[in-house]
């Protein structure tokens, strides 16, 4: 597995790497969930759903696109030819969380109905799914950036990280940017330590029910897995569907939006998170093609 923030399909052929961190996945995710659209959020503000229906289809978004946070430049290479599972999806991971100023998790800043949709189509889609600590559990404890040095390098990174946020709007002032926490304070370790909410015995319910779907209906097809295209359905809604190795058809319609949409299925999903086809929804059918 490797982590390549520039796309490069290439390495992921055979006898290289199996498998890449999906960062143009977590991206748009993230501006769906959160609406947040500031720094590298900025390539992903336009048109979510239809970008988020082409990471589901062909793998990378950026495939050679102009990259607006990078002036312009293109990042990626074409990567429809590759299997599902030469991705890793996330919601959520130790760079995502930790590189935000206050390290807030997703359930900090999104309702847990629509968090649950959003992870349903993580666990549930042919793309490996990566979950980052706390997430099975609920954990409300942020996670920060945190390190041990001393003396100048301290300083340093203290006022580097600090830095980073100036593309951030709510960061943009120096008096915003005291208030990120310092990463060499030890209080900032001791809050990156998850921590299980009331709740938590649910959340472990409902990740157990996910991961059990996925081993008994959609694992056994992985192997040969190939995508049939994904449609956006509304601003915040898309449908896709894949062929299974085993010869069942796997479609995931999710709703971040704010409007119900059309279902236009004739059958009964095997999972769905609230209403089907509702907003903060998502919902799943696996069978044989019709």
């Amino acid at each position: 597995m490797l982590e390549n923030e520039r796309n490069d399909a290439a390495r992921l052929t055979p006898h290289t790497y199996d498998a890449q961190w999906n960062d143009d996945f977590h991206n748009v995710m993230h501006v769906l969930l959160t609406g947040e659209h500031d720094a590298y959020y900025e390539d992903f503000a336009d048109q979510p759903a239809q970008k988020l229906a082409r990471c589901l289809s062909e793998g990378f978004i950026y495939q050679g696109d102009p990259s607006l946070h990078h002036k312009g430049a293109p990042r990626g290479s074409p990567s429809t030819h590759l299997p599902p599972h030469a991705f890793i999806a996330f919601l959520q991971n130790h760079d995502q969380t930790g590189n935000r100023a206050l390290g807030e998790r997703l359930i900090h800043l999104v309702s847990v109905e629509r968090l649950r949709a959003a992870t349903s189509l993580l666990l549930l889609m042919p793309h490996i799914p990566l979950l980052f600590m706390g997430e099975e559990v609920g954990a409300k404890s942020p996670f920060l950036f945190f390190t041990d040095f001393r003396d100048d390098l301290a300083d340093a990174v203290r006022e580097g990280r600090r830095l980073e946020f100036k593309g951030f709007a709510s960061f943009s002032s120096s008096d915003a940017r005291e208030r990120i926490p310092d990463p060499n304070a030890l209080e900032t370790f001791n809050m990156a330590r998850v921590m299980q909410g009331q709740d938590a015995a649910d959340w472990r319910s409902f990740y157990a029910t996910l991961l059990t779907l996925r081993r008994q209906a959609v694992m056994p097809g992985i192997a040969g897995a190939r995508a049939l295209g994904a449609t956006a359905l509304s601003s915040g809604a898309v449908k896709a569907r894949w062929m299974l190795g085993n010869g069942r058809l796997l479609t995931i319609l999710i709703n971040l939006g704010g409007v119900a949409v059309d279902l236009s299925e004739s059958t009964q999903p095997c999972f769905s998170t609230g209403d089907p086809g509702a907003p903060a929804s998502c919902t799943i059918w696996i069978g044989q093609p019709q």
